[in-house]
């Protein structure tokens, strides 16, 4: 065994304590947007015997939802109100759990490359922001990524020829992560199909062994959905549409792969070349390192592979868990680069690229506003703007509303606005009913994140009415007052 690389060590965990402290800068106290809004009042808030046995529809990530759902019991903070309140309430679950995947991360690419190739694998994780715009969600994205990159340890150690304890493990984690995330069928799929060709490949009796507990982890996992199979299989979203999607190849593949690539760009490409250069050479370390050129590609794409058979509809964020796969190839490929200096440039470098691809989603953001763009993608969303300010909306419909008037959800996040309004009392008519509002008589407040488009629309259809923007200072959201003329 290699003596321990202080040096690495305490890199890796400056690397990963900043990319926490980011995370809890800019996420951990973010107000809630539709799917955590969902999540919170349909999972978390109920009884927890019925959070356990009811699945309606996706948004029941049931494993993180029940994690929050206890906790809230347990702290007597049991309702919607003091989760909107205090979003870090339950922030800190996702928050730990990041926190949990960095470290095994960690584990994993220092079992295969060492410990400076660890160090930088952590920092280019933790500088995505493919990792970090999920890392506080209060929903099941955090929690999934953390039994991923367990499972991919465990199951890699074993491959690798250790203890047996580690299959187990594998099981464990493997199973969790699929009762975390029904998709992550694609991401245990993937990893016994990667060892299966890594088998065909090169004769390993442990990758076959390796194959072999990815499909127990699945079936594993399959189990802990017993309560509620009748809700998991008869779900329109998560059943299959027939056979091949090419959708799903020639488009949400490319999407999401590209916006790994932009995330891990610096340590991918220097990976890449390294990777390579050893790959091509005789020997033990080439045949290794075409090894796991097979594993880690392989389970990289896999997961659309299946997903294109199986003719579902995926969205990118399905995928999201697969950034760990692309940070800890590029720490693996570096490793015979990585001497103590170059260890920290790269690590710096990897730091720098984090903040200008936030600074420069963030401006697109703001843009978005002025384009009445709606951006939702694995690098950044509307909801990550530092305007996206619910208890700004809540309070100014509360001030601007009198009796008799109408309130709207026009379009975007037409369920936190209408939730955040209900908290101070206040109805809220959903999009699909702006036509019967803005055609009657009455004065309607209207709060939109589409003001342009708004606008437009009144024009239109609706010239017999006068529009007052109410005073919404630096919110993602405007509020508007259309009175009968």
């Amino acid at each position: 065994m290699t003596a321990p690389d202080r040096f690495a060590r305490l890199v890796a965990a400056a690397a990963a304590v900043a990319s926490i402290a980011y995370v809890l800068a800019f996420h951990g106290r973010r107000d809630l947007w539709f799917d955590e809004v969902a999540s919170v009042d349909q999972f978390v808030v109920i009884p927890l015997s019925k959070a356990a046995t009811w699945y309606p529809y996706t948004n029941h990530h049931v494993l993180s939802n029940l994690l929050a759902n206890a906790w809230l019991t347990l702290t007597g903070f049991k309702t919607f109100g003091s989760v909107a309140a205090e979003p870090f309430l339950l922030r800190w679950i996702s928050i730990a759990a990041s926190a949990g995947t960095l470290w095994y991360a960690w584990l994993l690419v220092r079992r295969i490359a060492g410990e400076r190739a660890a160090a930088l694998a952590v920092a280019t994780l933790g500088a995505s922001l493919c990792f970090t715009s999920f890392a506080a969600q209060i929903r099941g994205y955090a929690v999934s990524a953390l039994c991923c990159t367990a499972t991919l340890h465990h199951l890699a150690s074993f491959a690798d020829g250790g203890r047996r304890r580690h299959a187990a493990f594998a099981v464990v984690a493997g199973a969790l992560s699929f009762y975390a995330l029904p998709s992550n069928l694609y991401f245990l799929g993937a990893l016994g199909g990667a060892h299966g060709l890594a088998w065909v490949a090169f004769r390993g009796r442990r990758d076959l062994l390796a194959s072999l507990t990815a499909a127990l982890a699945l079936g594993s996992g399959l189990l802990l959905y017993a309560p509620m199979w009748d809700g998991l299989f008869g779900n329109p979203i998560v059943q299959s549409h027939g056979a091949f999607r090419w959708k799903t190849l020639y488009s949400v593949m490319p999407g999401v792969l590209l916006q790994f690539a932009l995330d891990t760009a610096p340590a991918l490409l220097l990976s890449a070349w390294i990777w390579i250069r050893t790959a091509r050479g005789p020997g033990d370390a080439a045949r290794d390192a075409r090894r796991r050129a097979l594993l880690f590609g392989a389970t990289l794409l896999l997961p659309f592979v299946l997903s294109f058979v199986r003719a579902d509809h995926p969205v990118e964020r399905v995928f999201q868990n697969l950034v760990v796969v692309a940070a800890a190839a590029a720490g693996i490929g570096a490793a015979p680069f990585l001497s103590a200096g170059r260890l920290v440039a790269a690590v710096l470098v990897m730091g720098a690229w984090g903040v200008a691809s936030h600074v420069a989603v963030q401006r697109s953001i703001a843009a978005d506003i002025d384009r009445d763009a709606v951006r939702q993608d694995l690098r950044g969303a509307y909801f990550l703007a530092p305007s996206f300010d619910m208890h700004g909306v809540r309070s100014a419909v509360a001030v601007a509303r009198q009796e008799g008037d109408v309130v709207l959800a026009h379009d975007l996040d037409r369920v936190a606005v209408a939730a955040y309004l209900r908290l101070s009392g206040i109805a809220c008519l959903r999009p699909e009913r702006a036509a019967d509002a803005l055609g009657g008589t009455s004065p309607v407040i209207v709060v939109t994140g589409q003001p342009g488009r708004f606008l437009r629309e009144m024009s239109e259809r609706h010239p017999h009415r006068v529009v007052e923007r109410i005073e919404l200072p630096r919110n993602r959201f405007a509020v508007f007052r259309a009175s009968p003329r």
